[in-house]
């Protein structure tokens, strides 16, 4: 019971980005005691993708591949997941905290009979080889480490975007490994629901975790007027709006579009950080940024030291300056 196992989701028909993350944690996670990470697929017309399953760091990939896995049906994809892991007998199964692994691992933890440490933004392993799974608590205002050291498989879900791929490059095996086919069963399939379509989203950015490039707002935008600069700014960019948790309380933008431990965890090309003081509860969740912008008249505030480029001003000045150079 060494081994890993990542359960793997699709999303438009490719990997999700958190699960390829969740792979190279895993053959992080693996290499001190040499154990092997299993990349469980489930989907319809799969393919060759599993070659990406093994280039960031899956040992072996287990494929169930039937027209009736083509769309999440949360009844059947709990039986698949649950059959093939009582035969696994992993020690470890982890899972993006997406909306489909939201959903999925509770129902499989509870037919596992074991926990779930869910919402996770890291993973450690303690001196005693238990796995631990740090998720902010108490609004964001503190970490704690989540631990299921009896019962067995320990399940955790994962934010995406807080483990890099890059990493695991130095781990990279060859692009071929052990696949292995899993036969779906009729006793599998759960006919209690029954998904009728899948619909596309439109070709707009929806999603902040997903978002090229996010203008951010904090307390020191003063008020919802003013905060009202942020959304002009990243339209005008091509880009989506966000907020600390000063400016949700404040009701200036939605909860879905906080950043920090208690938010969202983003890694745009670009975040512009406006009116931001750059706590450590906001801080943990841009880390993964790439070109960071801060706009804030206190230089010594924790987000300029932080920035790639500071720009010391009043937001209220800035901001129209910059919109008038992208008009």
């Amino acid at each position: 019971m060494n081994n890993i196992a990542v359960i793997m989701e699709r999303t438009g028909g490719i990997w999700a980005e958190v699960s390829l993350e969740l792979l190279g944690k895993a053959r992080v996670l693996a290499q001190p005691s040499n154990s092997q990470v299993t990349a469980l697929a489930l989907g319809h017309d799969i393919g060759e993708q599993t070659s990406l399953c093994f280039q960031t760091g899956a040992d072996h990939v287990i494929v169930c591949d039937d027209e009736s896995l083509r769309l999440y049906n949360p009844l059947t994809y709990t039986s698949v997941v649950c059959r093939r892991l009582k035969e696994l007998q992993p020690l470890i199964v982890l899972m993006g905290a997406s909306i489909l692994g939201r959903d999925l691992s509770p129902r499989v933890a509870a037919r596992l009979g074991t926990g779930l440490s869910a919402d996770c933004t890291d993973l450690q392993m303690n001196a005693d080889g238990v796995l631990g799974g740090i998720k902010p608590t108490y609004g964001g205002s503190i970490l704690a480490e989540i631990i299921c050291p009896v019962q067995l498989p320990q399940m955790f879900t994962v934010r995406p975007h807080v483990f890099p791929r890059d990493p695991v490059v130095k781990f990279q095996k060859s692009a071929g490994g052990a696949i292995e086919q899993f036969t779906f069963l009729d006793t599998d399939r759960d006919t209690a629901l029954t998904i009728g379509e899948e619909v596309a989203q439109k070709a707009v950015c929806t999603s902040l975790q997903l978002a090229d490039i996010v203008v951010c707002g904090g307390r020191g935008m003063g008020d919802r007027e003013t905060f009202g600069l942020c959304e002009q700014l990243a339209s005008a960019l091509g880009g989506m709006a966000a907020g600390t948790r000063p400016a949700v309380e404040e009701g200036w933008i939605t909860r879905e579009r906080q950043i920090g431990l208690s938010g969202e965890t983003i890694a745009p090309r670009l975040l512009i950080c406006c009116g931001v003081s750059g706590a450590a509860s906001f801080t943990s969740g841009m880390q993964h940024a790439g070109t960071v912008v801060a706009i804030n008249t206190d230089p010594k505030a924790p987000v300029m030291q932080q920035a790639d480029y500071a720009i010391v001003g009043d937001v209220r000045e800035v901001i129209p300056q910059i919109l008038q150079q992208l008009a």
